[in-house]
């Protein structure tokens, strides 16, 4: 990948060798596997979490053998268990879903910082929740209301309602991988907690544009995308000749902030019978507003004009 070759076993004895001449560098990348980079080991020892070397087979096990390499600062560890334990699925070969205890949880950690030695399990767990730990969200989320939004999910099913996942990326300056990377991040949201059965995405839009003017010169490749039909445009068309649709998106600005457009959406919509409104990463909250809620209480359609307590994404 990095000297973007064609695979064969010459090229990579060859290249493999050329890489070892480099004596103060490592191939690894950050965030994604597919793109690397070429960085001093010292900047890559300081910082493994971020910086993440390639190996050539996926290790058996892990046996801590120097005790004197500790996370030593509160960041670090907060990094660490970030990394190691994560909500939704990464496609990544490296890791494994598994459901953990807190004390196992805990106890992956103990090897590289004495940090945490006196703390109790419910300690531990509740430094987790007041750090905005990742992995204390995968502990909340197993008796919260994902499980409750699935069950009405099929009930719904049953009823002929045709689930819809929809997901938006703002007009923000990640190159057009980084830009893919994250929308299927969020595609594979849709689809595992959610059981949706199609997804559309906006590639590149404002929160506060009209819906039904999204993605009309839209030139994003979808094909790099596992498991996405479409963009806003066959959304649309798609809701259009469908009997009942239930549209599932991600926190509120992941439709719109636009609470007056959103309302002549759904006249112009009338196959939507509601919206379901995904806050867990935060606030541990799934929210299903029907269609009448939305066109005749302001109250409830107001919730869409968040974009100043918007949810941040992982870049």
């Amino acid at each position: 990948m990095f000297y973007c070759e064609e695979f064969t076993e010459d090229n990579a004895s060859k290249l493999a060798k050329r890489l070892d001449q480099m004596q103060d560098l490592v191939l690894c990348y950050h965030g994604d596997p597919t793109d690397p980079v070429l960085i001093s080991k010292r900047k890559q020892f300081s910082n493994p979490f971020k910086y993440k070397e390639y190996h050539d087979q996926v290790p058996k096990s892990i046996t801590v053998t120097d005790t004197s390499v500790l996370l030593s600062s509160l960041s670090m560890a907060k990094e660490f268990l970030n990394e190691i334990f994560l909500i939704d699925d990464p496609i990544n070969t490296m890791y494994t879903k598994k459901a953990v205890t807190m004390t196992e949880i805990q106890a992956s950690i103990s090897p590289y910082t004495p940090m945490f030695d006196n703390k109790t399990p419910l300690g531990f767990s509740q430094w987790c929740s007041n750090n905005d730990i990742n992995l204390y969200g995968v502990a909340r989320m197993i008796n919260s209301n994902i499980p409750k939004s699935q069950e009405q999910i099929k009930k719904m099913k049953t009823e002929n309602i045709t689930v819809v996942g929809y997901c938006r990326k703002s007009l923000t300056k990640e190159d057009d991988h980084t830009r893919a990377r994250l929308l299927q991040q969020m595609a594979m949201k849709l689809k595992t907690r959610f059981l949706v059965d199609r997804v559309y995405i906006s590639p590149c839009s404002s929160a506060n544009q009209e819906i039904q003017s999204g993605d009309f010169e839209s030139t994003f490749d979808i094909s790099k995308l596992e498991g996405v039909v479409g963009t806003t445009q066959d959304m649309i068309s798609y809701i259009g000749i469908t009997s009942k649709v239930s549209l599932v998106v991600l926190d509120f600005a992941g439709l719109t902030t636009n609470v007056n457009d959103l309302k002549q959406f759904l006249l112009d919509m009338p196959n939507i019978v509601n919206i379901i409104v995904d806050q867990t990463p935060k606030k541990n909250q799934v929210t299903m507003f029907s269609r009448d809620q939305l066109l005749n209480d302001q109250e409830k359609i107001n919730q869409f004009d968040c974009r100043t307590n918007r949810i941040q994404r992982s870049k």
